[in-house]
């Protein structure tokens, strides 16, 4: 009888050290509709080769009542990740899912779901991320949320990006605190499919995200860092031109092949992994959709201060074309050189004009920025969106998206030495004392109410909606003509903020069209990082230069 109880005994241990091992990486669900969901996990495989997984879906945890099963395959051609949709379920209801090896010898951690409501229902609940980096800090919102989200259930958790990051040792110094903690795996760079692969699997084994995972569904999109930082469509700012980073639209393919295979997420119906933008019904009261705002239309982001190589170039074009430097010389009352090559009127003249270049060129970005045909969503996912909108008869239409909408503004002067890395405290502090007196209702000397009122805020960052702007106007201006209640979601900055979202047409100006709130990162370092023990100047800064913003942190 002992030997019995011994072995009985040393089965159930060995078949739970067994479990942990193969399935180390969690489960998770996602994309819920109403009736189906989608379910995920991995083995870690013991030799290579194709294994044999069983699913189940049940209505309670001790899977009493099975509602779902089935069987199916992974192999190293999808990095041993499993993702299979459960159907046939009843709208608004939590489920179990778990997943076993050897005909349910070793079985998978358990995780809680839920399908999408139906009909007339009273709220939602969600749980907003963005932007955790590993090596930066712990992942602790991830299991605060966890802990919550189990007493009462969320019905969807919402990542807007920035899952992972890309970057290898001394890419991002800001963000490497946790360094010896964690390493980078791979210990470069991701810019191949077993990179990011490596990548996702180092960020898996954290039990904050494993238990976030397994709690309720996901509802994701990616941001630029799955694939490389301020990344557009046919390229990123950290992505190689020379080649030693290879081809850019290879590394998207191979980049978006790992957030495939290790998010629960469903693939385009028309097979384009790059077009994940999508909706979700949660009965009458929210129309979530999902936008992609990086890889599938996006133009190449402006840059608001012009290099001294731009500003030069600029002046030989000037040169190079007689009237028009005639007209230069009378608009900017500058003597008129002569055509002698090399001679010192030449070189007083591009003297004079470098002091005003910038401020034309800087001009001339802020109006295709704001007023040019620029693509951040492209007119396919436009029109999608603009569709959605007049056909949705939600109470809340919802925008789950990247990049900040809300137009936000610093002090030209103070912007453009942020650019360059030398902001003075002299510079912070003229802007700064003036915006203090203002927030705490106190009146400002001639001298002060001068400097505020002549700030000139400009855009401070030009990645986000602020670099898209006629697009932009576009979804706000829908808003306010189809009688819409509109939020926006957004992550990318690292910080949390909320903006009132106004149209800039003269007809509806002032005219509120939406409500933003963006997450703070889970562990991305914010703006403070860079302005230690200046949080709150930069607070103040912001929400009295950026008119719309009701909160920063």
């Amino acid at each position: 009888m002992r030997v019995f109880l011994f072995s009985c005994l040393f089965t159930i241990c060995w078949n739970n050290m067994l479990a942990k091992g193969l399935f180390e990486h969690g489960v998770a669900s996602g994309d819920p509709y109403s009736d189906s969901v989608i379910l995920w996990t991995r083995v870690t495989p013991v030799t290579p080769g194709e294994i044999q997984v069983k699913w189940e879906i049940a209505a309670d945890n001790s899977f009493s009542e099975i509602l779902g099963n089935g069987q199916t395959a992974t192999n190293e051609g999808r990095d041993y990740t499993v993702k299979v949709e459960a159907d046939s379920l009843v709208p608004g209801t939590n489920y179990y899912y778990r997943f076993s090896l050897e005909d349910g010898k070793i079985l998978s951690p358990i995780g809680r779901t839920k399908t999408l409501p139906s009909g007339a229902i009273e709220k939602v609940r969600f749980a907003l991320f963005s932007c955790a980096n590993l090596t930066a800090n712990y992942f602790n919102p991830y299991g605060k949320a966890a802990e919550v989200g189990e007493v009462e259930a969320y019905d969807a958790i919402i990542h807007v990006g920035d899952y992972i990051y890309e970057y290898g040792r001394g890419g991002y110094t800001a963000a490497e605190d946790m360094i010896n903690r964690v390493g980078f795996e791979p210990d470069r760079e991701c810019v191949s499919l077993n990179d990011y692969r490596l990548r996702y699997a180092q960020y898996h084994r954290e039990p904050s995200l494993k238990r976030l995972r397994a709690s309720a569904p996901l509802i994701a999109i990616w941001d630029d860092h799955e694939t490389a930082n301020d990344s557009w469509a046919t390229g990123a700012q950290n992505h190689s031109t020379d080649g030693s980073e290879g081809n850019w639209s290879e590394r998207v393919t191979q980049a978006l092949q790992a957030y495939y295979e290790w998010l629960p997420i469903r693939e385009p119906e028309n097979g384009n992994r790059r077009n994940a933008y999508r909706s979700f019904q949660f009965g009458d009261l929210v129309s979530l959709y999902m936008l992609e705002t990086r890889l599938s239309a996006r133009e190449e982001q402006l840059s608001l201060a012009p290099s001294e190589a731009q500003v030069n170039a600029r002046i030989l074009e000037i040169l190079a074309n007689r009237e028009i430097t005639q007209q230069y010389a009378e608009l900017y009352s500058i003597p008129l050189p002569s055509n002698t090559p090399d001679s010192a009127e030449i070189r007083n003249f591009s003297n004079a004009l470098a002091l005003v270049i910038p401020n034309e060129m800087i001009i001339n970005t802020l109006q295709e920025a704001y007023s040019g045909d620029r693509n951040l969503l492209g007119e396919e996912q436009l029109s999608w969106l603009i569709n959605g909108l007049t056909n949705s008869s939600s109470k809340w239409q919802v925008l789950g998206q990247q990049v900040l909408m809300g137009n936000m503004t610093l002090p030209g002067e103070l912007l453009l030495e942020l650019a360059s890395g030398n902001a003075s405290q002299t510079t912070i502090g003229k802007y700064y004392t003036p915006a203090l007196k203002v927030a705490n209702g106190l009146s400002l000397t001639p001298e002060e109410q001068s400097i505020f009122d002549g700030a000139n805020p400009l855009p401070y960052n030009l990645d986000a909606w602020d670099g898209y702007g006629k697009e932009r106007e576009t979804i706000l201006q829908a808003a306010i003509s189809l009688e819409k209640q509109m939020v926006v979601l957004a992550g990318d900055t690292h910080n949390a903020w909320t903006n009132l979202l106004k149209t800039m047409n003269p007809q509806n100006l002032g005219i509120p069209a939406a409500i933003e709130f963006a997450t703070s990162g889970v562990s991305a370092p914010g703006i403070e990082k860079y302005f230690p023990g200046q949080e709150e100047i930069l607070r103040v800064l912001f929400e009295s230069y950026s008119p719309r913003l009701r909160y920063a942190d």
